[in-house]
């Protein structure tokens, strides 16, 4: 018997699996294989033939169909790893699916570069799907996408760039709110969202190719904020519409589309549109009759009203418009400094005339006593200083020590999400952590992408107690590059600081309160802040975003720094930019656009201190005469002028309030050291809190 040639696929997999990875050498003949849950390759059935891979022949293997691929169906198996690159057609309903492979989209040979897939219509139809996100990338050739039938509940996402078609009716999904204009791909025409228990779809950004939505048999929905102008079929068969709010232009497009018979609206007698807590009611012109919709607009404001918001909107514009152009011209100036000093990098780590040699010492040098001592970085490979391509992960040859195989990584639900990561809790080697990735929106973004290299590349050198670890990055493809790091059950501090009602709560030594049973202190917190500043500023690194938000809380409250996506080092004397962090921490010296240093980040810790004692953000407390909160341009011209600081509670402890009063003022030079602080701080901290 002549079985394939070539190396045995040397892996196996912990649950019924069905993979496109057969065999490294004929993997483009196989339309799948099942592999049963640790059993290693020689057992594995092709699904072409049904013969054991330790078995298949080459004629079993090309007598198969290479354009449409379905596995036979008395096979069922939990995790869909991968699919064949030749079938244009994937049938993969009714096989028991829970969820996806992160990698849908290419075909990563052994030799060569990854192939791509040439599947048009995927069925993941009538499966236990519960989750889809933008972690799993599909096949740029998709252009018809089915899930319909599963138990989809979370859903943050597609991530298809081309896809036109997508089936997302029976399943799980409650709500549907997301002003990301990636959330759906901008090539979608049909979208059908039938027989979910929706309630809500608010403040979505439909892609203006989108020609057919599908919205049957939904019980209770509220439909908000969201432009349906650009459809030709929207079908309410059987809902019930508790809301509908447009806007005036969204209204009157509406109307002309409806009366030109471009928009047809599908209903039953089984359609409820109800308007019971709307204050303008008005109707369109649809067949067999009329449908009622709440219009948003203004109401009967009086003349001293409308001139009243008009003056403070162009009073907040004169402002905003002042900051900015005093910023840019900040900015100017300094790049004018910078353009005068050739070889210098303004990267993490970077000087091309020297290395930062105190790098490689460790903590040997640091002057930190008890707050200072910790980890020792990873060897760092000097960073290059201009193109994407030269700070890339993928081709750092001392990144691939931290290389962790995709296949390897289960995905599980969305963390975080912002203007341009997103973040999943996952499993690797039975270790919970945290994945971060860029969003599909940032395509095309060097400056998104070169930042996030830097992230990862300084997340990897630093070793620290009171630094989120460390794990390792992923990839396939640029656009999939993923940093494992330490995943933290508790959240961030800043969400624990302005809880009411927790079970946990932070306490001042001065608040009676034993240590234990949920009560812990908020001075080993910043004690643990302080020591995790320290190690980065002996490497002189400034973190440039420190708040709450970005202080993590592990299993036992222990505090650690996260997010480096702004931070860098001050080798070299290089001047900053003003844009980086959040306007109520940054430093008065920041905002003016002038050089800074770690103190900058010392500033920043003396708002902390203030979020720590008061449980609320910053300057949140002010409003405006008209009782808005207090614009972020104001705020930023009256901390540059040093008429606005943090307030504090009259419970706060003196001494704390002192540590503050020096890190908050106005001259960067006074300011305390992140390890002076820690000293400040330990020196409160009272003997049975030792132990946390």
């Amino acid at each position: 018997m002549t079985t394939v040639s070539g190396d045995a696929i040397k892996t196996s997999f912990t649950v019924d699996t069905l993979t496109a990875y057969c065999h490294y050498n004929a993997p483009q003949n196989y339309p799948g294989c099942f592999a049963r849950a640790n059993e290693p390759w020689a057992n594995w059935i092709d699904l072409g033939s049904g013969k054991k891979m330790s078995t298949v022949e080459d004629t079993d293997v090309n007598s198969s169909n290479p354009n449409y691929a379905k596995p036979p169906a008395n096979y069922t198996f939990e995790l869909l790893d991968s699919l064949t690159y030749n079938a244009t057609i994937i049938d993969m309903s009714g096989h028991g699916i829970k969820r996806l492979g992160n990698n849908m989209y290419n075909f990563s040979m052994s030799l060569g570069a990854p192939r791509a897939l040439s599947v048009t219509f995927l069925n993941l139809s009538s499966n236990q799907i519960t989750m889809l996100t933008r972690a799993t990338n599909f096949a740029d050739s998709l252009r018809n996408l089915s899930f319909a039938n599963n138990k989809i509940a979370t859903f943050s996402g597609i991530n298809s760039p081309r896809l036109q078609n997508l089936n997302l009716r029976n399943n799980q999904i409650t709500s549907i709110k997301s002003n990301d204009t990636s959330f759906f791909p901008n090539t979608l025409q049909t979208l059908d969202l039938s027989g979910n228990p929706l309630t809500e779809i608010a403040q979505v950004t439909l892609p203006t190719s989108l020609i057919e939505l599908d919205l049957d048999q939904i019980s209770s929905l509220t439909i908000r904020q969201v432009d349906l102008t650009s459809l030709s079929i929207l079908s309410l068969q059987d809902t019930t519409v508790q809301n509908w709010f447009v806007s005036q232009d969204q209204y009157a497009k509406l109307v002309n589309l409806v009366n030109s018979k471009l928009l047809t609206i599908r209903v039953t007698d089984k359609t409820s549109i109800k308007t019971s807590s709307c204050d303008n009611v008005q109707t369109l012109p649809t067949s067999p009759s009329p449908l009622s919709i709440c219009v948003d607009a203004p109401g009967g404001s009086s003349n001293t009203t409308v001139y009243a918001v008009v003056g403070a909107v162009v009073a907040v514009v004169l402002i905003v418009v002042g900051f900015l152009f005093y910023r840019k011209y900040s900015q100017r100036r300094a790049a004018q400094k910078r353009a005068a000093t050739p070889g210098v990098s303004f990267s993490v780590f970077v000087n091309q005339t020297r290395r930062n040699t105190n790098l490689y010492n460790g903590m040997s040098d640091a002057k930190g006593g008890v707050v200072g001592s910790g980890g020792r970085p990873r060897d760092p490979t000097q960073l290059a200083t201009s193109s994407v391509d030269k700070y890339d992960v993928r081709f750092d040859p001392a990144m691939q020590q931290f290389r962790v195989e995709f296949k390897s990584v289960a995905m599980q639900n969305v963390i975080a999400s912002g203007g341009f990561g997103i973040v999943y809790k996952a499993v690797y080697k039975g270790e919970t952590v945290a994945v971060k990735q860029l969003l599909p929106s940032i395509d095309g973004n060097s400056e998104a992408v070169t930042d996030f290299m830097e992230e990862i590349r300084l997340s990897s050198m630093l070793d620290h107690p009171h630094i989120v670890r460390f794990v390792g990055v992923m990839w396939t493809t640029l656009k999939d590059v993923g940093a494992l790091i330490e995943y933290m059950p508790n959240g961030d501090l800043a969400t624990l600081v302005r809880a009411t009602d927790a079970n946990v709560k932070l306490v001042w030594p001065n608040e009676e309160m034993s240590l234990g049973n949920g009560i812990y202190s908020k001075i080993q917190v910043l004690i643990d802040v302080a020591s995790g500043l320290e190690y980065l500023h002996n490497f002189h690194v400034i973190h440039r975003d420190l708040k709450a938000k970005n202080v993590l809380l592990d299993a036992n409250y222990s505090a650690k720094l996260s997010d480096f996506g702004t931070s860098r080092s001050t080798i070299g004397d290089a001047t900053m930019t003003a844009e980086v962090g959040t306007i109520a921490w940054i430093a008065p010296e920041v905002l003016k656009g002038k050089n800074y240093a770690e103190s900058a980040d010392m500033y920043s810790f003396g708002v902390l201190l203030s979020e720590v004692d008061t449980g609320i953000s910053p300057y949140s407390h002010l409003v405006t005469n008209g009782g808005s909160q207090l614009p972020k341009p104001v705020i930023a011209m009256k901390v540059m002028d040093g008429d606005l600081r943090p307030t504090f509670t009259p419970s706060c402890p003196p001494e704390i309030l002192a540590i503050a009063n020096q890190c908050l003022l106005h001259d960067p030079s006074a300011r305390p050291t992140a390890g002076q602080v820690g000293r400040m701080l330990a020196a409160l901290l009272p003997s049975q809190t030792h132990a946390l």
